[in-house]
């Protein structure tokens, strides 16, 4: 096995694979939290059970087969209403070009906006980003300083919009506004992205880890484009090979669109 878990606090584990996927364990008293899975080219449960016994959960913060390869090594999976929604157009588009199994309906539980998952000593709160995806989640913790961001502002270096039923760009606009509000008490926080390698190498040029700061100036950049005030580089994205997304930064914040989504 070339993958393992790497504590992080007392409570919160994680695991880098070798697609540069992260995912992250949270235990607490009486039940443990996974936070996406990574692509799960290698088996995850037993990686788990090295580090607790408890009953083990999965937590996902968006409905993209990178964050959910080894889904199906979990009873009870968490996914955001707004994505179970369009779970089976998503996957129908985006599975082809991600080689995971698909989503096992029966372990499928919607969660809402407001929801909180008690761990025992210690809780996961949602909250609301979407954009990347219709039900995009950031998740923070009660207790240790953690907040877990998916994808839904990028893990450093940009957020990539230009994607099958992601949102409009004043739709994810007013979204992040909400989000900078509620988030503020975390900014202290220590936020991990779900590909890590995105941010650079800490104390190398260029560093730039997904944090609040990083919220408020795609904010910034948002109102930049929908003003015309900021126009993106065109840029070649995999994901859409008609060749028609630009890139655009401002501040700390990066983002690869499409034209289309500033309508």
């Amino acid at each position: 096995m070339n993958t393992s878990m790497e504590q992080l606090q007392s409570r919160v584990w994680c695991l880098r694979d070798r697609d540069d996927c992260a995912a992250y364990l949270v235990v607490g008293d009486q039940k443990a939290m996974m936070i996406d899975t990574g692509m799960g080219a290698e088996p995850l449960m037993p990686l788990v059970r090295k580090i607790t016994p408890l009953p083990a959960e999965l937590l996902l913060t968006h409905a993209h087969g990178d964050h959910y390869g080894a889904a199906g090594e979990f009873g009870r999976v968490w996914l955001h209403e707004r994505d179970l929604a369009i779970l089976g157009d998503l996957e129908e588009v985006l599975l082809p070009r991600i080689p995971v199994p698909g989503l096992r309906r029966e372990t499928l539980v919607p969660f809402g906006d407001s929801a909180v998952f008690d761990l025992g000593g210690e809780c996961v709160h949602v909250l609301p980003l979407p954009g990347h995806t219709p039900g995009s989640c950031v998740f923070a913790l009660e207790n240790e300083p953690a907040v877990f961001c998916g994808d839904a502002i990028g893990s450093g270096n940009i957020v990539l919009m230009a994607l099958p039923f992601a949102l409009g760009l004043r739709e994810y606009r007013a979204g992040l506004a909400a989000f900078i509000r509620q988030a503020g008490a975390y900014g202290g926080f220590e936020w991990l992205g779900g590909h890590c390698g995105q941010a650079g190498e800490p104390g190398k040029p260029g560093y730039n880890p997904p944090r609040l700061q990083v919220a408020q100036d795609m904010l910034a950049l948002c109102d930049r484009l929908l003003a015309g005030t900021l126009i993106g580089e065109p840029v070649w994205e995999p994901m859409r090979p008609q060749g028609d997304a630009l890139r655009a930064y401002h501040g700390t914040a990066g983002m690869v669109y499409l034209p289309r989504q500033l309508g």
